[in-house]
This record gives C-alpha cells, structure tokens and sequence, in this order.
C-alpha cells in the first residue's frame, strides 16, 4: 500500500478529527501522542488512556512537569442499541485505527498517528495534520450542505483550523456539561481567562424545529449525549 500524503482514507482523518475533539487538545499535543502499545490503555470502563512521547513538553507545561495521561472516554456506553451516532465514539474509532495501522507500522514510527505510505515509513509532521483537519472539516462542511440544502453559508478560512476545532469542542463540553473546571484540565487550557475570553465560542445550534443539532460526541473528556 502506498498512498500520497493528500489522499488518506476516510477512517483514518475521522479518527484524527474524533480523538481532537475528543482531548480538545492543541494539535501539536495529538501529533504528540505516543503510538507504541506501552502507551495504549483500554481501561475497564471502556475509556482508553494515551501517553506522550516522553521528550514532548506541552505550550504552558513547565519543564520538569509530569505531562499527565489522556483519558478518553466511550460514546457507545450511553447509546441505545442501532444508535447510528455509535460511529462517532472516538473510542471504538481509535481502537478499529489501531487494529488496521498495526500491520504496516514500523519500527521508525513512534506517534499515534501516522501516514499510510508505506515507503516512507515516517511520523507525519505538524503541517500533515493540521492539512488532514482542515481537509475533514471542510468535506464534513460540505456533506452537511449537501444534506441540509443550504448553500448559502460559507465556511469561513479560520473555521477549518485545528485550533479552532479545540475552541469549539471546549465550548461544546462546557455548554452541556456545565463542568468549566473538568474541561479546562482535561483540555489543559492555560487558564479560565484566556479561555474565556479568547476561545469560548456560540455553540447553542438548533433546527428549525427546535431540537438541538448537535449528535452525541465526546469533546473534551465529557460525554454529550444528546
């Protein structure tokens, strides 16, 4: 299998896109994600914890600091039998990305993520994955106007960032959970201010009926079951 960095398969950029908005962490930190089994936990409540590569220092984390596990936890724990939102569990998306990169990873490849070109045999870098992202956004955007039949509303250029991805994710947890503290340190956040102030987004969507739009997803460690 040999295939271009621009044209990756489908399961493997929802993943990517699943476990940010999962972490709500910065893109830097999921590119940082250690892929070697040592560091990949299923735990017995379903959730699978994550450690980084042991040279990685987080933005705001001060040298000498222990960089703390990542947990994730299950969607499908709280899904009734045939929910179709079952296949946004990051979780069980994690775990069928694992079981298909494990034949074809090699010894030089160290992080979670990696491309599926087989004859380079690297750790993909920051701008792959910020480019993996953007292009899951903007196809996710696009399917969304396909189905709804709105095309007036144009995507903005900031709106397809990985950045931008963990703003509104932090949002999206805070908003339903109502747990600021839980998702600002799960989500390792500087502080409450800058997140406030900076990143804190309008995630309140409805449709014309009045239901909320958004599907049952994990963002920033909270479960939002809708």
């Amino acid at each position: 299998m040999s295939l271009s960095l621009s044209v990756q398969p489908v399961w493997l950029t929802k993943t990517l896109f699943l476990v940010l908005l999962a972490t709500s962490r910065r893109g830097s930190e999921v590119l940082a994600l250690s892929g070697l089994s040592r560091d990949i936990s299923l735990e017995k409540d379903g959730s699978i914890s994550l450690k980084f590569r042991p040279d990685f220092l987080a933005k705001n984390q001060k040298p000498g600091q222990t960089s703390p596990l990542i947990r994730i936890p299950p969607l499908s724990n709280v899904l009734a039998p045939g929910d179709p939102d079952v296949f946004n569990c990051p979780v069980r998306a994690l775990s069928s990305y694992l079981s298909r990169t494990l034949p074809i990873r090699s010894e030089t490849q160290k992080l979670l993520f990696i491309s599926l070109n087989t004859v380079r045999g690297k750790d993909i870098s920051r701008v792959t994955l910020a480019k993996w992202v953007s292009t899951t956004i903007r196809q996710a955007y696009i399917w969304w106007q396909s189905q709804s039949g709105d095309n007036r509303a144009i995507l903005p250029l900031t709106a397809a960032r990985a950045h931008e991805a963990r703003a509104w994710a932090s949002s999206l947890a805070v908003l339903h959970s109502g747990r600021l503290s839980e998702v600002l340190e799960s989500a390792y956040w500087r502080s409450e201010d800058v997140f406030i102030n900076s990143y804190l987004r309008d995630v309140a969507g409805t449709r014309q009926d009045g239901s909320s739009a958004l599907p049952s997803l994990v963002a920033a460690g909270q479960v939002l079951h809708s």
